[in-house]
């Protein structure tokens, strides 16, 4: 595991989480705030977490604060080893807390797979804190001798979590939010979102489809539709001339039209 560098941090003016990445599951491997979204059985996304609250872990504390005298105080009392003790929690009680907290099942499932995947992962997407090899959820060793920090997490960043959570919008009925709503008239389907915040790369293996698997989804396609036999032959020559543009076969069809089958740089 790598040593925290806390005093060389560069500053970035907005938070930003982008997909980065799709790769094989057995195959990957995680940087810190890097999580990974499943796809299918074989193959995941990588979504990489802005890292401002390690950037900024003592930003904007008020030291002058009765809160900030009353938590240096009892900081003190401790030695590193109680520390590292007090500041781990186990995965039971994780879930026992989201439970009060999180009124909505689907972000509760959630945030349950989520805990399932970092346990199996052993990677570091919440830095500074860590799955220890008890299977509990402890502050990363180096941040542990900086108290401002631990101030800013318990403290500040903790506080702007639960005005979010308290802000996400529910159903009076179920108690579900927007995002898993049972009302297909409230969902979230926004693809143009999802595609801005994909980078180059991720944009170009999503985009990237396989012959032979275009031609499957083809043929399921026009089987399940019950495509009359004129039709279905002329989807697929469609097909076949996507990847034989250059046979003047398909050219001298009526009613060809090659700015179809142009592929743009």
């Amino acid at each position: 595991m790598r040593c925290c560098n806390l005093h060389n941090r560069t500053s970035r003016s907005e938070p930003i989480t982008k997909l980065i990445a799709i790769c094989q599951k057995e195959k990957s491997v995680f940087d810190k705030c890097q999580i990974p979204i499943n796809i299918n059985e074989n193959l995941i996304m990588k979504l990489q977490f802005d890292d401002s609250c390690i950037r900024d872990m003592d930003q904007n504390v008020n030291k002058k604060s009765k809160t900030y005298d009353t938590f240096i105080k009892t900081y003190k009392k401790f030695n590193a080893d109680e520390l590292q003790g007090i500041l781990s929690t186990s995965v039971r009680q994780i879930k026992d807390y989201v439970l009060l907290c999180v009124p909505c099942i689907g972000c509760r499932t959630s945030i349950d797979s989520f805990i399932k995947t970092l346990i199996n992962y052993r990677h570091q997407a919440l830095e500074p804190l860590i799955i220890d090899e008890k299977g509990s959820f402890a502050m990363k060793s180096c941040y542990i001798s900086y108290p401002d920090y631990i101030y800013t997490l318990f403290y500040i960043h903790a506080s702007k979590l639960n005005s979010f959570i308290g802000s996400i919008s529910k159903s009076k009925k179920n108690r579900r939010c927007n995002l898993h709503s049972l009302d297909k008239t409230k969902f979230i389907i926004d693809w143009e979102l999802v595609w801005n915040s994909m980078d180059s790369e991720c944009r170009n293996q999503v985009t990237l489809v396989k012959a032979h698997s275009l031609l499957d989804t083809l043929e399921n396609y026009l089987y399940k539709h019950r495509f009359c036999a004129e039709c279905k032959l002329k989807v697929l020559e469609a097909y076949h001339f996507l990847f034989n543009s250059h046979d003047n076969r398909y050219r001298i069809r009526k009613g060809f039209s090659p700015a179809l089958y142009e592929v743009s740089n």
